[in-house]
């Protein structure tokens, strides 16, 4: 066996670190060099350069940035080879004009830049990832070592970096705060979440409990509840809390679904971290990514079917990148032949508005009122079609569900409106419908069912093998194993025009709170909508 040097390697990775990080990483750099050369006698467009940066050279350290925090004059030289790579002019020359600095072009396409990457917000997302597992998985070897080395009496999020830290430590610790922004607990029977000092209520700025009556301390969340799930202790809250807190814990539903207490990451719809999610988290918190009046443009514009040269013309005209007189006076540079440069800028530029005005009236004429797909339509002999929908009422009037079931003659079997305390997101809540709908099924023991939901995201989610911790994941996990208990029952998209139905019975779930309906007893003010859609 072979005793290892400064130089070698291990797994792609430098098997010991000493005090030169910079020049334990420089190996990054050769990497990325080395491929952006290989690329420059290449005659390559802007789009072109866009895909090779994005795929390939921003991707060159990702692995090496998922173990360790890379110095700042790593990440620094890495952007600087990138941006005269992507303003050099020709192939011949590494030469060219730097028209926006590279804050600008790392911003997201939608907010007006090229969706490059802050490359030490990209690292920092990445090592939070690893400060995610240590803290979710905490029965894992990796974590068991860490917490009785540098946490032994607490968690990731308050470990502290110790005496004679490693580097790896070092870095995962780097992203302590990122990981403190996006983690929020899931309540299930709340006793195992402490009232102060965790992220256990639905606010961005500030998940925590701001009162500080005596009686607080040390107590848990399930000690705010009735017993046996009867919902939140009005009174205790009323006598405990400030009114802040009072509004956000009467907002959080609670027995939506049996799970228990558990830990979630609130910025993605599954609850697992993303490092997608935690470096647009990173962004949005500097105010990098703040939407401005252009946001909805650029926001369409890079959707459009045409080009993605005339497209990334029109950017660069957009963003006073392009070569004008004016333009190139300013960079102290001599005009030449400018004006047919200009010529043509226009020409796109007026093809392009062409083109947008033309799209969109196309697009509009796709969709017309009375396709099959927009409408309700009757079941097959013999089945049943439930339509369900949900309909949030604001801070303080919770949620409504609404379903309807009809038979193979167009005719009400029954009708249900829900009412439910609490604030939750519009998915959550279209979800919860679906699982209604489904112990609706289970209990009238129907058959041959089509339920249709105008939530694309909740059928998706039900076909989707990914594996979701969040309270959403978890409605989802209950509304799985209520269809694998059923017989011939199928969940479909509809579009809103073909619910309109069980949209009507969701909004009036506030003015009946868990009724059911039947055809003889149906509230005159839902007549009109069943009628509109009988074809009896």
């Amino acid at each position: 066996m072979q005793p290892a040097t400064e130089s070698s390697m291990y797994l792609g990775l430098p098997s010991t670190m000493g005090r030169n990080k910079t020049a334990a990483m420089g190996f990054l750099l050769d990497k990325v060099r080395k491929r952006l050369q290989g690329w420059e006698g290449k005659l390559l467009s802007k789009v072109g350069k866009e895909v090779l940066v994005k795929s390939v050279a921003q991707a060159l350290p990702s692995y090496a940035m998922s173990v360790f925090l890379l110095p700042i004059e790593i990440t620094r030289d890495i952007k600087k080879m990138i941006t005269r790579f992507w303003w050099q002019s020709s192939g011949k020359s590494s030469k060219g004009i730097h028209w926006l600095s590279w804050d600008r072009l790392s911003k997201h396409k939608d907010l007006g830049g090229m969706g490059f990457r802050n490359f030490r917000d990209f690292n920092l997302a990445l090592l939070g990832k690893q400060g995610w597992r240590l803290l979710t998985r905490s029965n894992s070897l990796v974590a068991r070592v860490f917490k009785a080395r540098y946490y032994p009496n607490g968690s990731y999020l308050s470990a502290e970096l110790g005496n004679n830290p490693s580097f790896v430590w070092r870095s995962v610790l780097e992203a302590q705060s990122l990981v403190a922004m996006g983690v929020r607990w899931c309540i299930g029977t709340g006793e195992n979440i402490s009232v102060l000092g965790e992220p256990w209520l639905q606010d961005h700025s500030n998940p925590c409990i701001i009162s500080d009556h005596p009686a607080l301390v040390n107590a848990k969340v399930s000690n705010l509840m009735h017993g046996e799930g009867g919902g939140w202790d009005l009174e205790l809250i009323n006598d405990l809390f400030l009114e802040r807190d009072r509004g956000l814990i009467l907002a959080i539903p609670i027995n939506l679904s049996s799970t228990e207490d558990h830990l979630t990451w609130h910025k993605d719809v599954s609850g697992s971290y993303t490092v997608r999610s935690a470096y647009n988290l990173l962004q949005e918190s500097q105010g990098q990514w703040h939407s401005t009046e252009d946001s909805s443009f650029w926001k369409s514009f890079w959707k459009l079917k045409v080009p993605p040269k005339a497209k990334n013309t029109v950017w660069r005209a957009a963003m006073n990148c392009l070569p004008t007189t004016v333009m190139l006076q300013t960079k102290k540079v001599e005009a030449v032949l400018v004006d047919n440069i200009v010529a043509s800028a226009n020409r796109n530029l007026y093809q392009w508005r062409n083109a947008q005005n033309s799209f969109l009236e196309s697009s509009w004429s796709l969709f017309k009122e009375g396709d099959g797909v927009e409408c309700w339509s009757t079941p097959s002999t013999n089945s049943v079609k439930i339509n369900v929908d949900a309909a949030l009422f604001g801070d303080e009037q919770g949620f409504g569900i609404g379903a309807v079931a009809r038979d193979d003659k167009d005719l009400l079997i029954e009708g249900v409106c829900k009412h439910f305390q609490g604030k939750v997101e519009p998915l959550l809540a279209q979800a919860l419908g679906v699982k209604e709908a489904l112990s609706w099924i289970k209990l009238r023991d129907w058959q041959q069912v089509l339920v249709e939901t105008d939530c694309m995201g909740v059928v998706q989610a039900l076909k989707s093998s990914l594996d979701m911790v969040s309270l959403f994941g978890c409605v989802i996990n209950d509304c799985n194993k209520l269809l694998s208990e059923l017989r011939n029952v199928s969940v479909f998209f509809v579009k809103r025009s073909g619910n309109k139905v069980a949209h009507a019975f969701a909004k009036a779930s506030l003015l009946y709170p868990d009724c059911i309906f039947h055809l003889e007893d149906a509230p005159v003010d839902l007549l009109p909508t069943l009628v509109a859609e009988f074809d009896g």
